[in-house]
């Protein structure tokens, strides 16, 4: 992945990122833009979100392969993901994640590797969103369609990045190589990414 600072105002910067998609005879290009006045210091306290709330994502993979489910209702309908939602008050966020994945795929995680930690702020919105991703390769069951999610194996060649979340794009390259990262993301609405930092790691917060 290569980024790209293209010319701007103070105020206003452009970020051109392209990431090869299929081969290096195919890429797509995405628009970053980047407010500096309001870009996020992670070392400074947040001045945007007054509350928080803990997700989970899981991941499912196998040879060659990545199993995403389309969201067939509420947040992020329409769009292809990976599995997971919100951790319950008597929960550990890796029992959310087994739980989620099963409630929205039908299989039950034999075994869960954390992979990133990614933050989402939506500007009006006061709560900040941590999402905690675990990459899942052992499993029981087939993938089924629940209420939720219609589940397709897709090749990891072939992402549907058109059709998911734009910060997808970003950290999955890294996600297929087994590489740790946290990031940090804000939106303005559901498509537009206003700014954003994202950072390998070697190790995880459990």
């Amino acid at each position: 992945m290569s980024l790209e600072r293209a010319k701007g105002t103070r105020k206003m910067s452009i970020y051109h990122v392209v990431v090869p998609l299929f081969d290096e005879s195919h890429w797509t290009e995405l628009l970053i833009f980047d407010a500096v006045a309001s870009v996020i210091d992670q070392d400074e306290p947040n001045q945007m979100s007054t509350s928080q709330k803990i997700f989970t994502l899981a991941m499912v993979r196998k040879t060659n392969a990545l199993l995403l489910g389309l969201k067939k209702k509420g947040f992020g309908e329409g769009k292809w993901n990976g599995f997971g939602g919100k951790v319950e008050k008597d929960e550990t966020i890796s029992e959310g994640a087994v739980r989620e994945l099963e409630e929205e795929s039908g299989l039950v995680a034999k075994c869960l590797t954390k992979i990133g930690i990614l933050e989402f702020e939506f500007v009006g919105d006061p709560v900040l969103f941590e999402v905690h991703v675990f990459d899942v390769t052992q499993y029981e069951g087939e993938p089924v369609e629940t209420e939720e999610m219609k589940p397709q194996w897709f090749p990891e060649d072939g992402i549907p990045y058109e059709k998911m979340w734009p910060d997808d794009i970003l950290w999955y390259p890294l996600y297929l190589k087994g590489i740790k990262f946290r990031g940090h993301f804000l939106y303005q609405g559901y498509d537009t990414i206003l700014n954003y930092t994202l950072t390998q790691m070697d190790h995880l917060p459990s």
